[in-house]
């Protein structure tokens, strides 16, 4: 009879082991211009992306780190083809109350100065995003 009680712990120990308590971070897109999230949040800014055509999002305004602290950025293909598309990411955490603003820049085929040819000036663009943290 121990026994089966000892194994039926293990085994509720076994499946909390697998409930960890750190979240993912929540996900925002091209969208949502308006981000709210609780302090101490973790969350990422993901957009679509395809390096091998040109893509080159960066941030260009960062956040207020009162606010807001940039942790990381990065870019996932979704295939394993050459050239295949993806989406990179700007993860953040939430520092404290308050408002800020964050920008992302495509430089799309920019050149060695930071700045797009001028044939490709007009796929540039600039997203604007406001973050509200609250607690």
């Amino acid at each position: 009879m121990m026994r089966a009680g000892s194994a039926a712990v293990a085994l509720v120990a076994a499946l909390l082991a697998g409930c960890s308590s750190a979240t993912s971070p929540q996900s925002f897109g091209r969208a949502d211009e308006r981000i709210a999230v609780t302090n101490g949040a973790s969350f990422e800014i993901v957009l679509d992306a395809n390096s091998g055509v040109g893509d080159d999002w960066r941030i260009v305004g960062e956040p207020d780190p009162a606010v807001a602290v940039p942790t990381g950025e990065g870019y996932r293909s979704d295939s394993d083809q050459p050239g295949s598309p993806g989406h990179a990411s700007f993860a953040f955490r939430a520092a404290g109350a308050g408002t800020t603003a964050v920008k992302i820049y495509n430089c799309y085929r920019c050149g060695p100065d930071g700045k797009p040819r001028p044939e490709d000036e007009h796929l540039a663009e600039t997203l604007a995003f406001t973050v509200v943290v609250t607690g």
